[in-house]
């Protein structure tokens, strides 16, 4: 079965930060603005099989995407979301990017941040190749965020599951 990432990968579209061994990508289904994924450019499917010089860089990513990493103005990520949009990358990615922009922090600095990383179908792994979500958090974004993760915004969880714009 082909992978998503490392066709994606060979499409060679510009991503969001990069080093030697990862690339960065905004998620398509983002949970909330900012939402960003560090992809090993190796197929891999578990953090177990990253080699010593790829933790070294994988910290260094996520020091970066996970530390209110420059932040934009909100006019840069509209102009980043409607272009993501344009790509029509799934059926329901239309649909979540539109909540990124309609999202009434949209271009704040994020309170916070949940990283996830999801290995094996029983972990709810849908792409078989290690990725790590940083998902920018806002006070407010639900009445409470107690245990994190990705279904801790509503109607946020599955992608899979068809809305309505």
């Amino acid at each position: 079965m082909a992978c998503i990432f490392c066709e994606m990968l060979e499409r060679n579209q510009p991503p969001a930060g990069q080093g030697d061994h990862f690339v960065c990508r905004f998620d398509v289904h983002p949970v909330s603005p900012g939402h960003v994924l560090i992809i090993p450019k190796r197929h891999v499917q578990s953090l177990t099989e990253l080699k010593g010089p790829e933790w070294k860089e994988l910290k260094t990513l996520v020091k970066v995407y996970g530390t209110r990493f420059a932040w934009h103005p909100k006019s840069w990520w509209e102009t980043m979301y409607r272009k993501l949009r344009e790509q029509n990358i799934t059926e329901n990615s239309a649909w979540f990017i539109a909540q990124a922009l309609a999202h009434p922090r949209l271009g704040e600095e994020p309170d916070g941040f949940n990283h996830i990383v999801n290995e094996g179908e029983a972990a709810g792994q849908t792409v078989t190749h290690l990725h790590w979500h940083v998902i920018p958090r806002y006070r407010g974004d639900v009445a409470d965020p107690s245990g994190g993760g990705r279904y801790v915004i509503p109607r946020m969880g599955n992608y899979k599951t068809p809305h309505s714009s």
